[in-house]
């Protein structure tokens, strides 16, 4: 799944300084076992909001600092999702809708052990800013499934150090390293953020 004649290169990648663009880090065969929740979206949105882990932004969220929305029922989601403007969204703990996801995640799991693995999805429309400039607390490995993704770290001075993935592609973001997204066609990726052993112990 994930080649692993890079396992190495991705746990030197997690203790870096500056951001790791990973070309083809999953194979075929697994960006289409992956792929494979995401084929019907309106279908994944409706099964994630059941469940609790959805959220939504509209397209202008990045340049208008909107806030995300929580649809209070499945009408409301359904009347978002029929709108332009709010066709991306996001679904955390994405492994429990995938098996393929899944075994993704307890790849990372063994190779990063003892830290705790979580796993999103963002599914964005062409000309989406996901998110504007923000860093994490933790690591964060993103792998493109569709489409094109296009990250930019704007502390990184003159170096202007950008990544464009392409599906298969994979991109380690050190902790706390500012970051923004732009989405270039339509496109899907996951985000894997490796986290202390007791960051459930924590959020209790």
């Amino acid at each position: 799944m994930v080649h692993t004649n890079i396992h190495t290169e991705l746990e030197m990648a997690v203790q870096a300084d500056v951001p790791t663009h990973f070309k083809g880090i999953l194979d075929q065969g697994a960006v289409t076992a992956c792929r494979e929740v995401f084929v019907n979206e309106d279908e994944l949105a409706a099964r994630a909001f059941e469940l609790g882990r959805l959220f939504m932004y509209d397209k202008n969220f990045a340049r208008t600092g909107s806030k995300v929305i929580y649809p209070t029922d499945i009408n409301e989601l359904a009347t978002l999702r029929a709108q332009e403007s709010y066709k991306g969204f996001a679904v955390t703990s994405v492994e429990s809708l995938s098996a393929a996801v899944n075994g993704l995640k307890i790849v990372f799991e063994k190779l990063f052990a003892p830290q705790v693995v979580l796993a999103g999805a963002y599914i964005s429309p062409a000309d989406n800013a996901v998110l504007p400039p923000h860093n994490d607390g933790e690591p964060v490995i993103a792998v493109q499934l569709k489409g094109r993704k296009r990250f930019d770290f704007p502390t990184l001075g003159e170096s202007e150090f950008g990544a464009t993935l392409d599906p298969g592609d994979g991109l380690v973001i050190p902790q706390g390293l500012v970051h923004s997204t732009a989405t270039l066609v339509d496109s899907v990726h996951l985000c894997f953020n490796l986290l202390p052993p007791d960051f459930f112990d924590d959020t209790q």
